[in-house]
Order: C-alpha cells, then sequence, then structure tokens
C-alpha cells in the first residue's frame, strides 16, 4: 500500500471505497479475458500489486454511476467499447455527461423539496405567512448572492472598492463574501408582504407588487453596491429557482407567481 501511495495511485481495496463499485465488479473491468470486461488497464507495481491512478479511478466511477443508472455490467462495457470504437474510454467526456444529468437531477429534487417544505408551513396553524414570507426571502436571498457573485466573477457589473464618501458599499471582486452579510433580514419581506393583503383587483396587486420589487432592487443595489439594472437581472434569476413558485403562491396568493415574473423581466 505504501509503495502504491508512492506513485500517486490506490489500491483496489481504497478503490472500492472511493467509487462505491464492488471489487468483484472493479476485477472485471480490469479483466480481458472470459467473463471480464477489458475496459480499464491497470499497471502492476514494482511490487507485483496493480496501482489504480486517477484515468482508471475515473473509468470505474463511470461504470458505477452507469451501474446505478440500472445497466449491467455486460452492457456498460459494450457501450464504453461501441463509444471509444478501438481507442481506450475517454473518462473526462463520459464524466462531463453524467455530471450535467446529476445537475439536472439536483435542480429537480431542489425544487420538490421547496415545494414540499413551503405546503409544510402553509398547513401551520401559527402564522404561515410570517413564516412563508422568512422562506421565500431565505430561498431568494441565497440565489440572490449566488447570481451577484457569477455577475461579478464574469466582470459583467461594475465594482469598484468601498466608497465612503458615496455613503454606501460597492464591491470588489476580491470581496464576493460579502454579499451574504450584506443583505440584512427583512430586506425582501418588508417591501412585499403588504402585497399579500392586495387581493380584490388584479391590477393594484400587479401595482403593489411592482411596487414592492422596485424597493427590493433597492435593497440589494444598497447593500451590495451593485447597479440597479444588474439587481433587477440578479433578482429575476433568483426567483426563477427551482421551487420558488410554490412558495411565493402560498405566501402572496394565487397568481402571484406570474406578476413577480412580469415585474422583473426588463
Amino acid at each position: 500500500m505504501g509503495n502504491a501511495h508512492a506513485q500517486g495511485a490506490w489500491t483496489i481495496s481504497e478503490v472500492e471505497r472511493l467509487t462505491g463499485l464492488p471489487r468483484r465488479d472493479i476485477q472485471r473491468c480490469c479483466y480481458s479475458g472470459k467473463g471480464g470486461l477489458g475496459i480499464v488497464d491497470v499497471p502492476n507495481s514494482t511490487w507485483g500489486r496493480r496501482c489504480y491512478g486517477v484515468a482508471e479511478m475515473a473509468a470505474l466511477y463511470v461504470v458505477q454511476l452507469e451501474r446505478l443508472a440500472g445497466e449491467s455490467l455486460p452492457e456498460i462495457g459494450r457501450k464504453l467499447r461501441e463509444e471509444t470504437g478501438a481507442g481506450s474510454p475517454n473518462p473526462a467526456a463520459q464524466l462531463a455527461v453524467h455530471s450535467a444529468r446529476l445537475e439536472e437531477r439536483c435542480e429537480t429534487i431542489a425544487g420538490q423539496l421547496a415545494r414540499a417544505r413551503a405546503l409544510r408551513i402553509a398547513l401551520r396553524e401559527d402564522d404561515p405567512q410570517g413564516a412563508l414570507g422568512s422562506f421565500v426571502e431565505r430561498c431568494v436571498g441565497d440565489q440572490l448572492v449566488a447570481a451577484l457573485r457569477t455577475l461579478v466573477e464574469e466582470g459583467s457589473c461594475e465594482c469598484g472598492q468601498a466608497n465612503v464618501s458615496a455613503g454606501r458599499k460597492t464591491l470588489a471582486p476580491d470581496s464576493l463574501f460579502g454579499l451574504g452579510s450584506a443583505l440584512d433580514a427583512g430586506w425582501l419581506t418588508r417591501e412585499l408582504s403588504p402585497t399579500a393583503q392586495a387581493q380584490e383587483r388584479p391590477s393594484k396587486k400587479q401595482a403593489e407588487i411592482e411596487l414592492g420589487l422596485a424597493g427590493a432592487i433597492d435593497a440589494a443595489h444598497n447593500c451590495t453596491g451593485v447597479s440597479r439594472d444588474f439587481a433587477r437581472k440578479a433578482l429575476s434569476w433568483a426567483f426563477d429557482a427551482p421551487g420558488i413558485d410554490m412558495a411565493v403562491e402560498l405566501w402572496l396568493g394565487a397568481g402571484s407567481f406570474e406578476l413577480v415574473s412580469q415585474a422583473l423581466r426588463p
């Protein structure tokens, strides 16, 4: 084991633990004879033990992901050979495909979880509106921070150093981690909670939501230093997160999410 580590490689026991692929399947992936797949060529160390490097680990993890998707080992071996022809499997390309699929699944699950949590809150007897508002604010706040960080890192918004004379904070690329603490508690609920009572006329409801979102954009602008245009863009992105629609509807009333979306469109 020590020699394997000295060469920057892992033993079969460690590969089994790290990838989740059973030892028997690992061996079949490496074996080219009858019953084997021959899709991973693992060199032996000077001690006669097989040393699994990063490339072999990646290929075996692709096999594990395919198994979790319901494929059998013979099917996986045939699929990988067809994809690569006479060449060796390309784990980087295959992992990119699996990563995209897993990200889609994560978004789907995140949306399902957000909707379930919002419905649970709405079923409470003790002030569900207040709790729903706080829930939406947390969700939107997290997404807003992520959007603003992306804009700053991409250089899509103008950010400078702290501008004391202007009486507010502006952001520099090296101050991204200040975004999370910049938004004060209640920055969104103070602006949008009153719109939950505007049920009598759709036009009044829409006007109050537009006014509330204008206040939320101002709050994001004042707290983070980004322009109002970029604050609006980031807020629109934040409200588009999976599952937010259910929470907004339960908080502000039926049809309110579409009104929020319309108000945030350019």
